[in-house]
């Protein structure tokens, strides 16, 4: 049986996305260099997700 629970809310788990801000492309001047992270363009937000998919493109894009 459960005895307790705790949950705690971070407020500031996520950058505000302010209107007019501006993240980098994953693509990069350089063909050998990519940007990966939560904080790049993609169709997420800043969360955990979009850090994946955006991992994941990163390496996607390498590989070609």
């Amino acid at each position: 049986p459960l005895v307790g629970s705790e949950l705690i809310t971070e407020k500031r788990a996520t950058f505000v996305a302010s209107p007019g801000l501006i993240r980098p492309e994953l693509h990069t001047p350089w063909p050998n260099v990519v940007l990966a992270g939560d904080w790049v363009n993609n169709d997420y937000p800043a969360v955990l997700e979009g850090a994946v998919r955006s991992g994941l493109a990163a390496a996607k894009a390498l590989h070609q």
